[in-house]
Protein backbone atom coordinates (compact mmCIF):
# COMPACT_ATOMS: atom_id res chain seq x y z
CA UNK A 1 0.00 0.00 0.00
CA UNK A 2 1.53 3.23 -0.99
CA UNK A 3 1.62 6.35 1.64
CA UNK A 4 0.96 9.81 1.38
CA UNK A 5 4.79 10.46 2.02
CA UNK A 6 5.30 7.83 -0.93
CA UNK A 7 2.84 9.64 -3.10
CA UNK A 8 4.27 13.33 -2.13
CA UNK A 9 8.09 11.82 -3.38
CA UNK A 10 6.81 10.93 -6.55
CA UNK A 11 4.45 14.44 -7.05
CA UNK A 12 8.03 16.34 -6.59
CA UNK A 13 9.85 14.08 -8.57
CA UNK A 14 8.24 14.70 -11.50
CA UNK A 15 9.25 17.67 -14.15
CA UNK A 16 7.57 21.61 -14.19
CA UNK A 17 6.34 20.23 -17.04
CA UNK A 18 4.49 17.61 -16.08
CA UNK A 19 3.34 18.75 -12.75
CA UNK A 20 1.40 21.48 -15.09
CA UNK A 21 0.41 19.17 -17.35
CA UNK A 22 -1.48 17.64 -14.76
CA UNK A 23 -2.60 20.76 -13.44
CA UNK A 24 -4.52 21.63 -16.50
CA UNK A 25 -5.66 18.38 -16.94
CA UNK A 26 -7.24 18.33 -13.37
CA UNK A 27 -8.77 21.83 -14.25
CA UNK A 28 -10.55 20.18 -17.75
CA UNK A 29 -10.52 16.50 -16.86
CA UNK A 30 -9.97 15.29 -13.11
CA UNK A 31 -10.83 11.57 -13.83
CA UNK A 32 -7.73 11.76 -16.58
CA UNK A 33 -5.85 13.63 -14.24
CA UNK A 34 -6.00 10.80 -11.81
CA UNK A 35 -5.26 8.41 -14.19
CA UNK A 36 -2.23 10.02 -15.43
CA UNK A 37 -0.62 10.14 -11.68
CA UNK A 38 -1.43 6.51 -11.20
CA UNK A 39 0.36 6.11 -14.30
CA UNK A 40 2.71 8.16 -13.19
CA UNK A 41 2.93 6.30 -9.65
CA UNK A 42 3.81 2.97 -11.64
CA UNK A 43 6.58 4.33 -13.86
CA UNK A 44 8.07 5.16 -10.39
CA UNK A 45 7.48 1.57 -9.02
CA UNK A 46 4.63 2.60 -6.91
CA UNK A 47 0.83 0.40 -7.17
CA UNK A 48 -1.96 2.81 -6.64
CA UNK A 49 -5.56 3.15 -7.76
CA UNK A 50 -7.11 5.84 -8.21
CA UNK A 51 -9.03 6.16 -5.28
CA UNK A 52 -6.10 6.22 -3.37
CA UNK A 53 -4.69 9.25 -5.46
CA UNK A 54 -7.63 10.81 -4.50
CA UNK A 55 -7.73 10.40 -0.92
CA UNK A 56 -3.97 11.43 -1.04
CA UNK A 57 -4.94 14.90 -2.81
CA UNK A 58 -8.14 15.53 -0.70
CA UNK A 59 -5.36 14.69 2.51
CA UNK A 60 -3.14 17.60 0.45
CA UNK A 61 -5.81 19.90 0.20
CA UNK A 62 -7.04 19.49 3.65
CA UNK A 63 -3.51 20.12 4.77
CA UNK A 64 -3.25 23.15 2.28
CA UNK A 65 0.09 21.62 0.98
CA UNK A 66 -1.48 21.62 -2.62
CA UNK A 67 -1.74 25.11 -3.48
CA UNK A 68 2.12 25.39 -1.74
CA UNK A 69 4.06 22.79 -3.03
CA UNK A 70 6.15 23.03 -6.19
Amino acid sequence: MTTLEQFKQVRTSVSPEVQSELFQLMSKDPDAAISRMVEIAGEKGLKMSSEEVRGFLRQMDDEEELMTSN
